[in-house]
């Protein structure tokens, strides 16, 4: 029987019962996954409502996460590490790398190659594993290595019984680490469940691969063109970014450019890259750890000379003032 979006979401709903731990800013989250580098964009009006559970292992990392906001997530993991990411529930589309995903979906992602996804009101599972170790777990189950193939990510196409069985481990993990915790209180996997997560994902992924169970996601020429205006944006100053260098950084014209981003995020260029600024703004205002010293600073940082019609479409976007985000920070 296949999933209906009903019934995906009524598991789901028993699959996530956990204690969610609230995260200030997407790098306090990010900062816990073996990441060389994040970028968060806030699409959505209101509180980002970002939340996880996290357990962690010698060579491994296994989070629940909630984001209520509607949110564009940009992650380049560590070369050495590989992760599943299974969507649980959003609102409206689910996209990664701009392919929209269907309930049931799991996504195999290699730590060498960027990922993004795009969603509203997310709940997902994202497990992150060092590749060497799931590859001694490969040749010593069955002498094989999956991931001897070129760098991509990979759509895992499952049958009900492959997910369920999936799920049904993830929610143990959680389970029998539950009653262990390091001084900080966070959950740890003793060696032993770790050892035998490992072993559990080798002989998945075997089971997967001689049934071609999996599709590679090759980003679609809109994702692409997208990807490489928003490269461009990282290497030069925000005052300089307009539409004309975006469309010489993406290498096209205005009305590509206009297609691609409305394609992909339902807005124009100039719309994501001034939600962008926003966004890191907003980040940087939350961090508890290294606060700017004052609004104006974050500001001038990212670009805004106007720093009323700045905390205008800041209090439009997030809800709240710049200088209520600085206070809760400090």
């Amino acid at each position: 029987m296949n999933y209906t979006l009903l019934n995906y979401r009524r598991e789901s709903e028993r699959f996530l019962i956990a204690m969610w731990t609230p995260k200030t800013t997407f790098h306090t989250y990010t900062n816990d996954f073996p990441v060389r580098e994040t970028e968060l964009v806030q699409l959505g009006g209101g509180p980002l409502g970002l939340r996880a559970e996290m357990v962690f292992g010698a060579d491994a990392v296994l989070s629940k996460v909630k984001c209520d906001a509607n949110t564009v997530w940009r992650m380049l993991a560590a070369k050495d590490w590989v992760g599943l990411v299974l969507p649980i529930t959003w609102q409206g589309t689910y996209k990664l790398d701009g392919w929209e995903a269907a309930p049931g979906d799991v996504f195999l992602l290699d730590g060498r190659v960027e990922f993004t996804t795009s969603a509203s009101n997310r709940t997902s599972i994202m497990l992150a594993i060092r590749r060497t170790r799931l590859i001694e777990a490969l040749h010593r189950i069955a002498g094989s290595n999956f991931f001897e193939i070129d760098p991509n990510h990979v759509l895992l196409q499952l049958h009900d019984n492959q997910l369920h069985h999936l799920k049904s481990h993830i929610t143990r993990m959680f389970s029998v680490t539950k009653f262990h915790r390091d001084f900080t209180g966070g959950l740890f996997m003793p060696p032993t469940h770790e050892k035998d997560m490992f072993s559990f994902l080798g002989e998945f992924l075997l089971e997967c691969v001689p049934q071609k169970a999996y599709k590679n996601l090759l980003p679609s020429r809109d994702f692409k063109t997208v990807s490489r205006a928003l490269q461009f944006t990282r290497k030069t100053r925000y005052e300089d970014v307009n539409l004309a260098t975006l469309c010489e950084g993406a290498g096209v014209g205005r009305t590509t450019l206009y297609q691609a981003f409305e394609g992909v995020y339902g807005i124009t260029p100039m719309q994501f890259i001034y939600k962008l600024r926003l966004t890191g703004a907003k980040e940087w205002l939350s961090d508890p750890s290294d606060p700017p010293q004052s609004v104006k600073q974050a500001a001038l940082k990212y670009g805004f000379v106007s720093f009323g019609r700045f905390a205008k479409t800041y209090r439009e976007l997030f809800g709240e003032s710049p200088s209520q985000t600085l206070l809760r920070a400090r």
